[in-house]
């Protein structure tokens, strides 16, 4: 199984975090709470993505400031697919360029989306 994460994780959110709660922080501190933040949403998508079905719609799990999209899907329903949410998403490549010629060996494909 392969699974893809990706992250859209910008200073600018973290100077947004910032000004809203009037914590001000190093850059080496709100990169440790960036890497953290990643670290907790990585634990809680493999979570539940390990209960997904392949081929099941995706689920979005959304807050005020966050949105997680884990889907588990058959490698060629990869290729061409947009994740995300709103504004906010990827378009992966086709399922060639992702996977070659393993994508007949792979039983399914993971994919957590935070935005």
């Amino acid at each position: 199984m392969i699974c893809f994460i990706f992250w859209f994780a910008t200073s600018i959110k973290l100077k947004v975090f910032s000004v809203l709660t009037g914590i001000h922080s190093s850059p080496q501190q709100n990169k440790k709470l960036a890497e953290k933040t990643v670290h907790l949403l990585d634990n809680v998508g493999s979570s539940l993505l390990a209960t997904k079905t392949v081929g099941e719609k995706p689920t979005v799990m959304k807050t005020k400031n966050l949105a997680l999209v884990l889907d588990r899907q058959l490698p060629d329903k990869m290729g061409g697919k947009t994740l995300g949410e709103g504004d906010s998403a990827v378009s992966l490549p086709s399922s060639d360029t992702l996977f070659g010629d393993t994508a007949s060996n792979l039983p399914a494909v993971d994919s957590q989306v935070a935005v």
